[in-house]
């Protein structure tokens, strides 16, 4: 089959499965058409970009799959090293989740940016890695290469963070507005 069937067949993107091959993960056959070469791509092809797809959805790099198809012997390491990178970015997560829900259950809620960025000092350091470092620290090439990887793109991604940062910002001033109109009718209760 041709490499618009393999797509359909598997959901990667033409450039994908380019970079799979480049990388020495799938080698399909050569084909001669009319003094054109075409690749062919068979069912054990289609199986093993199958594979590599459920394995970088998982995170996995091209070089850990490489590695792992490559030597059977080296998926046990290379998936303990894995659980391992994963707890840690987890409890780095759980960690900003923490300190965030401690500043918005604060008596005194930050009322700037700047404000908050003093209350969250430290957080740099517990924050996931951008898509940039960590494409250039690990050389992994992330999702960006599945049709369905809208989930992965950056602008996506960057829209996600924008609505949550107006989403807490909405809610602070709530609070705030909240906070001033309960003192201003405990004023007026009182006094009358």
């Amino acid at each position: 089959m041709r490499i618009k069937e393999a797509v359909a067949a598997t959901g990667l993107t033409e450039r994908a499965i380019r970079v799979y091959e480049e990388a020495g993960l799938v080698s399909p056959e050569t084909v001669d058409k009319n003094g054109r070469d075409f690749r062919d791509y068979g069912d054990g092809d289609i199986e093993r970009l199958r594979m590599i797809a459920k394995l970088r959805r998982a995170r996995f790099s091209i070089d850990e799959i490489k590695t792992m198809t490559d030597d059977p012997d080296a998926v046990a390491p290379t998936l303990n090293l894995k659980r391992k990178r994963v707890a840690e970015r987890a409890a780095s997560m759980r960690s900003l989740s923490e300190r965030l829900h401690g500043i918005i259950d604060a008596p005194m809620m930050a009322c700037t940016a700047s404000e908050l960025a003093k209350m969250i000092s430290g957080a740099r350091r517990d924050r996931l890695p951008t898509f940039d470092e960590a494409a250039a620290n690990n050389g992994e090439i992330y999702e960006k290469y599945f049709l369905d990887g809208s989930w992965f793109d950056r602008r996506e991604r960057a829209r996600g963070l924008s609505w949550r940062v107006m989403s807490f910002i909405c809610r602070a001033a709530a609070c705030v507005v909240l906070s001033l109109l309960i003192l201003y009718l405990l004023t007026v209760i009182l006094r009358g």
